[in-house]
């Protein structure tokens, strides 16, 4: 009776152990599947995080562009505000050189008119 457990429990070791083995080799196609189908998805997504620095790295080169223009626009806004003070400078002073010289000769045919008026303006009397 024990020959026969023994007989049992060997032909029932040797089912698990056929199992198990069946049960390895599904497993391993299964990774092997699972492996060929991941590779490619693996693949895309690096070159999908490939093209996704790319895009970065122009977004960058981009912005650090336009702050190179908008400093320039900047210093141009600047120095159209020293210019346009240096004009309105220089317009003031115009218009005090054009009042000063109206004003002279203003003056100048003033005393003319004085003293041609005052000397008669006319060759019969002299």
């Amino acid at each position: 009776m024990l020959l026969l457990m023994s007989s049992i429990a060997i032909g029932v070791l040797i089912y698990v152990l056929l199992e198990l083995r069946k049960s390895l080799k599904q497993t391993n196609e299964f990774l092997a599947r699972t492996e060929e189908a991941v590779l490619p998805a693996i693949e895309e997504l690096q070159a999908a995080l490939k093209n996704v620095k790319e895009i970065t790295d122009e977004v960058n080169g981009m912005t650090r562009d336009i702050r190179q223009v908008t400093t320039a626009v900047g210093r141009i806004g600047d120095q159209a505000g020293d210019l346009a003070d240096i004009i309105t400078d220089a317009n003031v002073k115009i218009k005090a050189n054009i009042g000063g010289i109206r004003a002279g000769f203003q003056t100048a045919f003033g005393v003319l008119k004085e003293n041609f008026l005052r000397k008669g303006g006319s060759k019969n009397e002299d």
